[in-house]
């Protein structure tokens, strides 16, 4: 049960990277993390369809987190004059995959709560296999491996990987995985 649930809830933090990743090829990066941001709507509608309680407080706190990335994210002059196009359209899959995220990881951590480090490995290994696979349908698709030569070589690049690999993502599952085993998913949003 522990190690299906920590795979399930990396499966859907992969979801949220990909449609992160094929929504930012077309769509601004402000609208992107701004839409990413609507999991903190996203969370507390989930658990008042599952019965619980949607209460002011939750509505002002969610009310204040959506107008202050609005405001950082899209006061910059973000241009959806254009109406929502297909990539901010697969964007909103991200609050529901991450938000989905953080109630599985929430219900994991109360069932095996000193498991936290187990539950971010598996979350972080599911989270490999997924790019693993993605990177070998979308070599197949071309038809060749690509080139990696150039990232061994660039020790910048190198460099950038492994603070995206390790402090971006997997420090960063880490400590959600944490908080979310001290407090509830619609605080930690």
């Amino acid at each position: 049960d522990l190690v299906v649930g920590g795979l399930e809830c990396g499966l859907w933090l992969a979801v949220g990277y990909i449609a992160q990743a094929l929504a930012l090829q077309g769509a601004q990066a402000g609208v992107v993390a701004f839409i990413a941001s609507l999991q903190v709507i996203f969370v507390p509608l989930a658990l008042t369809f599952m019965g619980g309680a949607f209460t002011p407080r939750l509505a002002l706190s969610a009310a204040l987190c959506i107008a202050g990335v609005g405001y950082l994210e899209l006061g910059g002059g973000a241009d959806l004059s254009h109406g929502l196009g297909q990539s901010e359209l697969l964007a909103l899959v991200q609050p529901v995959a991450f938000g989905t995220s953080y109630l599985r990881i929430e219900k994991l951590a109360a069932k095996y709560p000193d498991s936290g480090l187990q539950i971010s490995a598996l979350q972080l290994a599911s989270n490999a296999l997924v790019s693993v696979g993605w990177c070998a349908f979308a070599a197949h698709a071309a038809g060749a491996l690509p080139d990696l030569a150039p990232v061994a070589e660039n020790p910048g690049v190198l460099g950038g990987l492994l603070w995206t690999g390790l402090v971006s993502t997997a420090l960063t599952v880490l400590l959600q995985t944490r908080a979310l085993s001290k407090l509830p998913a619609t605080d930690s949003s």
